[in-house]
């Protein structure tokens, strides 16, 4: 590594200790704080989720069994510092004792509008190709379709020999998804909100108090016709002095940059780094439980027949193509879904690009901006004639690329990082861990099996 390049980190880190200590100091309490409102507004969520399960009559097994109800909206996200906050995500997702037999009819419902649903050729425009891939997986979830009721026929249980009659029994009012849909849209909502007041509103705002500064007093750039860049003068004895000069637009660039690095590191890190932290959670769950369903329906259709007799054959029939299209349409949730969540950290990752860029954008059209307004509204600094305009002009604008290099460069360099380091995806229960593949197979061999030993046996008798 370069000599001059390690010596000047080590001063810069010398110089911003004071300023990391504060960061840490505030950080934790800022932290705290957020935990606590984002707590108070979970359990809000978690109050109304708990609610999502009703009990209703199942015609099909004769039980009273759950029905999933409407969900309410997601809790709006309690407020914070400069920055907003996203509510912890509350499980609305079954657990695997309460997955019974009307659950999996509803999942078999669910696959046949997957299953029916046509892929649409010919998408609607759109200018990035993103929010077309999106919808198609909201799509293919059915996370804005509802269920219709089912028409059954039944015989009444208080008279003997009375006939069918037909009822109704209610269907799923919401996809079981809709929850992990929606909070996945709020989570590339703020957290692209965040990002955007950092880098496009908070940044440039800074650096317009630093343009403020040379536009008020330029003469701070000069002494004697001397710029900042050659305003270290070396005395009799050798020793480098800054002039008082050339001291204040330094001190000003250094304590905006410290500013935008304490608000870098500090507020928009840590509220990044709870929301991601808080969803990396939520996702974790979810596919903990789904994983759970698809275990729990394969060893239900595998073993659907071991209580059955000949009697219960058309039941047997349907419970069987119940289970086994049940945990087909669990594993292409479990890929649907991760596919929502790849399609949400695409987005978020461009457009913090995008903000990135923008902000670098944003601080040159200021710069130039400034530079306009003197050339319309010349300040009253200039006209002692020992500032040279255009010299001045070369001095903003070698400010301003320093100032971005800096900033957008050095300080935020990768903010996608947060959530890089918040997602623990190896801990997640993936559609590739289910092995869908090696269950079908067995299935099918299972079956196969039996079939041939029962033919055997009774051909040997």
């Amino acid at each position: 590594m370069n000599p001059l390049l390690t010596a000047l980190r080590a001063t810069a880190r010398f110089l911003l200790s004071p300023v990391r200590f504060l960061r840490d100091i505030f950080s934790r309490v800022y932290r705290k704080s957020i935990l606590v409102n984002a707590s108070e507004a979970g359990a809000v969520v978690g109050q109304k989720a708990s609610g999502l399960i009703s009990q209703e009559f199942d015609a099909v097994s004769g039980d009273v069994v759950p029905v999933e109800r409407s969900e309410p909206s997601l809790e709006a996200a309690p407020g914070g510092i400069l920055f907003r906050m996203m509510a912890k995500p509350q499980m609305s997702e079954q657990t695997a004792s309460e997955l019974s037999l009307s659950t999996a009819k509803i999942y078999q419902r669910r696959a046949e509008l997957f299953y029916e649903d046509a892929i649409n050729i010919m998408p609607p425009g759109g200018l990035f190709y993103e929010e077309v891939e999106r919808a198609h997986v909201q799509r293919a979830l059915s996370v804005n379709k509802a269920i219709g009721a089912q028409t059954v026929a039944i015989v009444s249980a208080l008279e003997e020999g009375a006939a069918p009659v037909e009822q109704e029994v209610p269907g799923e009012r919401v996809s079981v998804d809709k929850r992990f849909s929606d909070t996945n849209e709020q989570f590339r909502e703020i957290f692209n909100t965040n990002s955007r007041r950092l880098m496009f509103y908070y940044v440039p705002a800074l650096f317009s108090l630093l343009l403020a500064y040379l536009y008020l007093f330029p003469m701070a750039l000069f002494d004697s016709g001397r710029t900042i860049f050659d305003g270290i003068v070396r005395s009799e004895l050798g020793a480098v002095s800054l002039g008082a000069a050339e001291f204040g637009p330094i001190l000003v660039a250094v304590i905006v940059i410290s500013l935008v690095y304490v608000l870098y590191q500090w507020p928009y890190r840590v509220s990044q780094q709870i929301i991601a932290l808080n969803v990396n959670n939520y996702i974790s769950q979810k596919f903990g439980r789904m994983s759970q369903h698809f275990q729990v329906a394969k060893r239900q259709a595998l073993n659907v027949e071991r209580s059955a007799r000949i009697r219960d054959a058309e039941r047997l029939k349907d419970d069987a193509g119940t289970w086994t299209v049940s945990y087909n349409w669990i594993a292409m949730r479990l890929m649907f879904c991760e596919l929502l969540i790849r399609n949400t950290l695409f987005q978020i990752r461009r457009n913090t690009m995008l903000y990135k860029l923008g902000g670098v954008v944003l601080c040159f059209t200021l710069a130039g901006g400034l530079l306009m307004m003197q050339a319309l509204v010349p300040s009253h600094m200039f006209d002692t004639g020992r500032v040279p305009v255009e010299l001045w002009f070369v001095e903003v604008l070698s400010v301003t690329l320093l100032f971005v290099i800096v900033i957008y460069g050095l300080v935020i360099r990768r903010p996608f990082d947060v959530v890089r380091q918040s997602f623990d995806e190896r801990g997640w229960h993936r559609f590739n861990s289910i092995r869908l593949d090696s269950t079908v197979a067995e299935h099918v061999g299972e079956d196969k099996l039996q079939i041939i030993t029962f033919r055997d046996r009774n051909r040997m008798e």
